[in-house]
């Protein structure tokens, strides 16, 4: 999505992109230039993300930009026309990777709204936030919840002022409402939307409330992805209504606490930081992401609420890479969850560093197949709170940084 948006912006031109290019002047025409480019990973080094981007050298717009992952070649096609004011954007977007295609077509542009922001601008600061959310600071911030029998954290969400226990998941992308209780609210179906889940991908549709409120927040018109969610639900042993993910969290800043899953959520322009000591927070495919470190490597994982008590998952491409499966000791096993099941090997990491804190010996699963959520390139695999705690979170989307301050006891609410 960063070398999508910098050759829709035109930002790769400049010298603040994030993309190192060098313009191959072996295959550069009078009619076409082509530009090699990089994507640096946080301490500078290159991620494994790099390609080539041609451009139009009579109008310098991009036609065609190639993304190389490994073995994998990500192929977008830009055509048309649809302008912003003065701005240029394609009216059409391609999208062809190894097994599915995309297309997007865009009759008009209309500016983006204020809480949306590029991920290299500085953080905005604390009370810059959307216009569909609003806080009644007579709520407390502390929300009713529960916890399941695999270490979810489910909390209550009105739709429509009907309740409903929901998982508080930093994993999901987008909030999710079961298929059955959407129906109950009368929420009418419309488009569709490629939801992936560890075993694979699914298609479903997205529908829209007049509201959802958890706790002291209230979202206007949220637009929700609708997915038949009674397998998993069977699986947690909960009547689970859906899935509380990107959409809230990025128009609100909460914080877990580990030790029993109780979960705030405040206000960000009311919010006292004081005394937090603040580490990066990456927002990635809209999954809150940090950066740790094990054995001799480091680099970015998801940081999934949404995953219980599981142990570190590593995804396929970094335990090809990074030859993780050599010399470790490991069992056959199966991870599972939105689009099936995939093989993994059951073993553990020697050590593992979060947020200054180092643990020994930390269970770890290694993904085999490339596929679903474990097959992405761009992280190294993925952490559930078991591999944070005995620590509070505090993630602040907007602000673009996380908080791992020390539990205190907190109440539950009644």
């Amino acid at each position: 999505m960063i070398i999508l948006a910098q050759a829709l912006s035109g930002q790769w031109a400049f010298e603040s992109s994030p993309l190192r290019l060098e313009i191959d002047q072996a295959r550069t025409s009078p009619e076409k230039a082509v530009a090699l480019f990089v994507l640096p990973g946080p301490s500078g080094e290159p991620l494994v993300t790099h390609g080539e981007l041609d451009i139009d050298r009579k109008t310098w717009k991009p036609t065609t930009c190639r993304i190389l992952a490994g073995k994998d070649i990500t192929t977008i096609t830009f055509g048309g026309s649809a302008m912003l004011g003065e701005i240029w954007l394609p009216g059409e977007i391609t999208i062809a990777a190894k097994s599915s295609s995309s297309s997007f077509h865009f009759a008009k542009a209309a500016p983006a709204p204020t809480f949306i922001r590029s991920p290299y601008d500085p953080p905005r600061p604390i009370g810059s936030r959307p216009t569909d959310v609003a806080f009644d600071h007579a709520i407390p911030s502390i929300l009713e919840r529960r916890r399941a029998k695999t270490g979810h954290s489910m909390v209550k969400v009105l739709i429509d002022s009907k309740p409903g226990w929901f998982i508080f998941d930093t994993g999901a992308g987008a909030t999710v409402i079961d298929k059955a209780f959407a129906d109950s609210l009368a929420l009418r179906p419309f488009g569709s939307v490629e939801a992936v889940g560890v075993g694979g991908s699914v298609t479903t549709a997205f529908v829209r409330s007049k509201s959802l409120t958890v706790g002291p927040a209230t979202l206007t018109d949220p637009l929700m992805a609708r997915l038949d969610l009674s397998k998993i639900g069977a699986a947690i042993g909960e009547d689970l209504a859906g899935v509380l993910g990107y959409n809230v969290l990025h128009r609100t800043i909460a914080k877990l606490h580990t030790d029993d899953g109780t979960v705030e959520l405040f206000d960000p322009s009311t919010f006292d930081d004081k005394g937090l000591k603040w580490f990066p927070l990456t927002v990635y495919e809209r999954h809150a992401c940090i950066e740790a470190a094990f054995e001799d490597h480091r680099g970015i994982f998801k940081l999934d609420t949404g995953a219980g008590v599981l142990p570190v998952s590593m995804h396929a491409p970094a335990v090809t890479r990074l030859k993780l499966l050599e010399g470790r000791q490991t069992q056959d096993g199966k991870a599972g969850g939105v689009g099936g099941a995939v093989a993994v090997k059951s073993g553990t990491l020697r050590w593992l560093e979060i947020g200054g804190r180092r643990e020994e010996n930390v269970p770890a699963t290694f993904a085999l197949e490339s596929k679903g959520a474990l097959a992405d390139e761009f992280t190294l695999g993925n952490l559930s709170p078991q591999q944070i705690g005995p620590r509070d979170i505090v993630f602040d989307y907007v602000g673009a940084r996380i908080a791992f301050p020390d539990q205190k006891p907190v109440p539950l609410s009644k």
